[in-house]
């Protein structure tokens, strides 16, 4: 049997997603006799009857709509290998990564997300969603080309950083724990006799996994949302991101603690976020545009 061509296979396609012989070649362009030579082609091809000729507007038959499926996917794949050989003869990298740090709210990248689907259809783009430091280290090393980062970020002179958006942080407990009952300002020697739930660092190397350690007793996790779901289970008290918490604090199954001044300043303050990328490793032109445009829809 020889191989169909992808020409035949899309005037196929086109011929049934139009509705007929005369629309589906208008829609190619191309001759009415010339597209039902080539489906006349197909189907010696592949020895089957793909069209009632009867039929008017011509109808594709019950193998015709079985077999389509499967040319839809063929055709898809080979779009994807033309457009991923044009990356390659153009030095486009086939996968782009992004480690963001877990502070982050997801919703504000999604428009440049979907700008870099449709500027780079053949390229992949692998989201990381990871805690503290490790998006900084990721990019420092060359494992990721882009990152999200907080201003641990400025440190390192190495690190091209674009400020992004502001996270504003809250102290919470559930409304049954026991600081979530005390209505005066909560002083340092009371909030440690509690249990703290942290956000846990994945890298090691880094020191700063015990700042905003107050308790005498910490839990830990890296993912933002079990932090929320212990804290909603009343396993502790926590700071979290407003936008993660929003809707538990206006339903109560959170409560926003009372802290005293000198102990909410360990994190009232709203948290920058910073587009980052590493100048010792040379990003691809994808990652470069993906950058830029993240820059500018979300900055």
């Amino acid at each position: 049997m020889d191989v169909p061509a992808t020409s035949q296979l899309i005037d196929f396609l086109a011929v049934i997603d139009h509705g007929g012989l005369s629309a589906g070649a208008r829609a190619l362009g191309r001759a009415q006799a010339a597209v039902s030579y080539s489906i006349q082609s197909l189907e010696r091809e592949l020895g089957v009857l793909l069209f009632d000729r009867a039929a008017r507007p011509l109808a594709p038959t019950d193998d015709g709509l079985a077999l389509a499926a499967v040319a839809r996917d063929v055709v898809h794949d080979i779009a994807r290998l033309q457009a991923k050989a044009a990356n390659l003869r153009g030095g486009i990298e086939n996968q782009v990564s992004l480690i963001v740090d877990t502070l982050m709210p997801m919703a504000p990248l999604i428009p440049a997300v979907a700008s870099f689907a449709e500027q780079f259809p053949a390229v992949d783009l692998e989201v990381v969603v990871d805690a503290m430091t490790s998006p900084l280290s990721a990019v420092i090393n060359g494992l990721s080309a882009l990152g999200i980062a907080g201003p641990m970020a400025l440190k390192h002179p190495e690190i091209i950083v674009v400020p992004l958006i502001q996270v504003k942080r809250v102290a919470v407990a559930a409304r049954t724990h026991p600081l979530a009952q005390i209505n005066e300002p909560i002083s340092y020697e009371v909030a440690r006799r509690h249990r703290q739930v942290i956000m846990l660092d994945r890298d090691q190397t880094s020191t700063s996994r015990a700042l905003n350690a107050v308790s005498d007793q910490s839990w830990r996790t890296s993912d933002i949302g079990a932090k929320r779901e212990m804290l909603l289970a009343g396993l502790g008290w926590g700071n979290m991101p407003l936008h993660v918490v929003e809707d538990d604090l206006s339903t109560g199954r959170l409560v926003e603690l009372p802290f005293t001044v000198d102990l909410a300043a360990r994190w009232s303050l709203p948290l920058q976020m910073y587009l980052i990328r590493s100048s010792r490793h040379p990003s691809g032109v994808a990652a470069n545009w993906l950058f830029q445009r993240a820059s500018i829809l979300v900055g």
